[in-house]
């Protein structure tokens, strides 16, 4: 039995919410990758499967819930496309492909104006059903919040299940509608959709077809040598579409009511101060030392990031070493902005995915992000603004939690007593204990763009996915050398028996 939603100002599924997909059975969320592959999948967590609890990687796991598009132009365009001999030209570079006398070149024009009439009408439809609630039986879309891709069934086969249909993230097509059912068969069509029902996913498109998960095989496991899969995960599960659905508990990530309210927020102040929310990448900067929290890229090391002399401060600070995600402990509404009294949260290092732990005295990064030692709270010095939320520009403390959720330390610059006799170096990270932080140890909080911290992201999964292919040809060329080794051994014993 999952657990309940707790705090929820509004139970009801609203157009416009942002969700988190928890299938048990399968034991993870789902979730997809945007970059390379565009495939949807779950990674099985290991321990005991808890979806109030948090994952790694849980910002590929948000989906925005979202009214019917049309595909109308789209499909047309298209179509024009195909009959011109241009389906896999550069939409941008069309123009310079055709003749400006040729009357196809006059029809795809008009195709084109047609699709953004229609993109906009659809974005138009949307802000207006945003904030109605979602009934069962309606036809919804899910959007990746991560990439703006839709959830999308298309007529390739699956790769692991031959009699599956691939589900993959898309810019959006009909294949992309999905109509909501209730899966423990309590309620009927019409009826309103609450946050953590079990629900299942219908193809309007594709008949006796829904989002199913595929467990007999996995794609990757930690056999494998997989670098792209987390070391609390016990495989990566293939998402697909088949007769025989697989259930999800829709946990809420972010409610329509909280974004519609910061946007009323910033248009009411043009200089508003920007929040810190769940999920997002900051920096921590002494502003004392003019040092940043960082990582060794050498020795992985947790350590203080001096800046060059004659720098400023303000200055737009983007090195990758340097930049934490703010990840709170439980999944529902880790999308709202973070809290300054007491709330529970992870700091992960986005260039190398680990997580910030107190070991004794020295700060480190760790995997274990179930780890009581991992948890953190933030402790307000002084507040750009009067609310409870982390805002950019605050000065801050960042306290370890003890197991009995007690504030016992705070990051400080490593004292002579504590590097005498331990390896300690000048720019190394520890924690100090007290009831009352020092002023001398305060944290300025620096919010980083997304388009900036995406990059980052972007060049890591590179990088993992460069690993894992590179560790699959060392593999095949390991066997392919133990096959030849073989073949010629044989090959002598047959010449020496025919010598004989």
């Amino acid at each position: 039995m999952a657990p309940k939603i707790k705090d929820a100002t509004s139970t009801t599924l609203k157009f416009g919410d942002e969700i988190l997909l928890a299938c048990s059975d399968a034991g993870g969320f789902l979730q997809g990758e945007a970059i390379i592959t565009k495939h949807c999948y779950i990674d099985r967590v290991k321990a005991e499967y808890d979806p109030s609890k948090t994952v790694h990687n849980i910002q590929h796991c948000v989906f925005k819930v979202t009214p019917r598009y049309q595909y109308s132009a789209f499909k047309a365009c298209e179509k024009h496309l195909r009959f011109s001999g241009l389906t896999n030209v550069d939409l941008e570079n069309w123009k310079v492909k055709l003749d400006p006398e040729d009357g196809e070149h006059a029809a795809l024009i008009e195709s084109f104006e047609a699709l953004e009439d229609e993109a906009a009408i659809n974005e138009l439809d949307c802000a207006r059903q945003s904030g109605l609630d979602v009934l069962y039986g309606s036809v919804i879309q899910l959007k990746h919040s991560k990439s703006s891709l839709f959830l999308t069934q298309v007529r390739n086969r699956a790769y692991l299940n031959k009699l599956a249909m691939e589900i993959c993230l898309n810019p959006g097509k009909k294949g992309s509608w999905w109509r909501i059912k209730s899966a423990d068969g309590i309620k009927v069509d019409g009826e309103q959709v609450i946050l953590g029902d079990r629900v299942f996913f219908e193809s309007v498109r594709f008949y006796d077809s829904s989002v199913s998960i595929f467990t007999e095989e996995a794609l990757q496991t930690k056999d494998h040598g997989s670098s792209t899969l987390h070391p609390s995960c016990e495989c990566r599960l293939e998402v697909n579409a088949t007769a025989y659905p697989s259930n999800f508990q829709l946990r809420p990530y972010r409610t329509f009511q909280t974004m519609s309210t910061e946007d009323e927020e910033e248009v009411e102040n043009e200089e508003t101060t920007t929040q810190v929310s769940g999920l997002d990448v900051v920096c921590f900067y002494r502003r004392r030392d003019g040092a940043y929290l960082g990582v060794n890229g050498t020795t992985n090391r947790v350590e203080w990031c001096y800046r060059k002399k004659g720098g400023d401060g303000n200055s737009d600070f983007t090195i990758p070493s340097s930049l934490w995600r703010i990840q709170p402990k439980v999944t529902d509404f880790c999308g709202k902005e973070i809290s300054v009294s007491g709330q529970l949260v992870l700091v992960q290092h986005v260039l190398t995915g680990q997580y910030l732990t107190c070991e004794k005295k020295f700060v480190s990064l760790t995997v274990k992000y179930a780890s009581p030692k991992a948890l953190w709270t933030i402790r307000p010095w002084h507040r750009v603004t009067g609310d409870d939320e982390l805002a950019d520009g605050d000065v801050v403390w960042l306290q370890n939690v003890h197991e009995n959720h007690e504030m016992i330390s705070w990051l400080s610059l490593q004292k002579k007593s504590v590097m005498k006799g331990k390896g300690g170096e000048p720019n190394a990270v520890c924690t100090q204990q007290g009831e009352v932080p020092g002023d001398e140890d305060v944290l300025e909080v620096k919010a980083i763009t997304r388009d900036k911290s995406e990059i980052v992201e972007k060049v890591m999964l590179c990088n993992a996915i460069f690993k894992t292919c590179l560790l699959a040809l060392q593999r095949a060329a390991r066997e392919l050398n133990e096959r030849q080794f073989q073949l010629q051994m044989r090959q002598q014993r047959q010449q020496e028996e025919a010598e004989q």
